[in-house]
């Protein structure tokens, strides 16, 4: 937004504390939201440029968007390819707002476009401001991992490709309450750590896990930020799945990106990581920049401040 030449005003509005449990409900949710949403309801009232920033904030100021054309959705997850309520409703969004709408990634927005038959959306990946890339230096030769610690995130399936791959496992992050890590065979936990001081922690391993099922769309075409965290950290990626969301990068990228049965066999090669490496990140910083020019000048966000 600095190319915006304006002053901006960000609401940070938490989950409501079921979402990410068992026991998550839409009502609560969006209870929670309207609360919270008072004063960014009336910057929409007042035609000022907004961003939705958020897949249930663009469903609740849908409506805002029909007399406020400097108003942004960015649908950060999928929205229901289903004919629900809710799937029904996402569906009116991307055919009526196709053009101000951004997703995470190039796999979102083709599956998007194909399914609703829509074109221009944009693709707004998920980079985070607080990254700083890490000297390629020699790390201990172990996995970690960075995240939200479930059954979901790891079935049986994954615990037994983890154990097999003969490396030591580093976890970083929330252990839900059903989940008991000694289903790990050689592990260590690090516990819940500050942002910063996780990438730091990140920045001692060889390798990276990512770990998405293929069976729900929303997780096949992931997006992940820790892809994003895990590189500046200098670890190579590891794939459990072939994601519709990870196959280009395992494509395009062989020095940054393998799979968690192919890493005994992997030769990691320090040049051709930090090459593979400068132009990931060039090219991912390039569909953002596009994205903000083409946000700046389709809705005149320049002149609006």
């Amino acid at each position: 937004m600095e190319k915006a030449s304006c002053e901006m005003v960000k609401y940070d509005v938490s989950h409501h504390s079921s979402w990410f449990s068992k026991q998550r409900s839409y009502r609560k949710e969006l209870i929670h939201l309207f609360k919270c949403l008072l004063v960014p309801a009336i910057q929409v009232v007042l035609h000022k440029p907004v961003i939705l920033f958020g897949t249930n904030l663009c469903r609740i100021f849908f409506f805002a968007g029909l007399a406020n054309r400097r108003l942004v959705f960015v649908y950060n997850e999928l929205p229901r390819l289903d004919n629900s309520i809710v799937g029904k409703l996402d569906r009116f969004i991307f055919k009526r707002f196709s053009k101000r709408i951004l997703v995470s990634s190039i796999e979102r927005s083709k599956l998007l476009e194909g399914y609703y038959d829509v074109s221009g959306l944009l693709v707004l990946p998920n980079i985070p401001s607080f990254l700083e890339e890490s000297e390629i230096e020699v790390k201990r030769p172990e996995l970690v991992y960075a995240g939200l610690i479930s059954a979901n995130r790891f079935p049986e399936e994954y615990i037994s490709k983890i154990n097999k791959s003969g490396l030591n496992f580093n976890l970083l992050g929330h252990v839900a309450h059903d989940f008991d890590l000694s289903v790990f065979e050689n592990h260590h936990y690090y516990g819940v750590l500050e942002q910063r001081k996780s990438q730091d922690t990140q920045k001692n391993f060889q390798y990276a896990l990512l770990s998405y099922t293929t069976s729900e769309v929303n997780n096949n075409y992931c997006a992940p930020i820790k892809l994003y965290e895990y590189i500046a950290a200098g670890c190579v990626c590891v794939c459990v799945n072939e994601n519709e969301g990870l196959k280009r990068f395992l494509e395009s990228y062989p020095a940054l990106f393998v799979m968690i049965d192919k890493v005994d066999i992997f030769n990691f090669n320090a040049e051709e990581y930090e090459s593979q490496r400068r132009v990931f990140f060039e090219e991912e910083h390039l569909y953002l920049e596009n994205t903000i020019t083409n946000v700046t000048s389709l809705f005149g966000f320049e002149n609006a401040c």
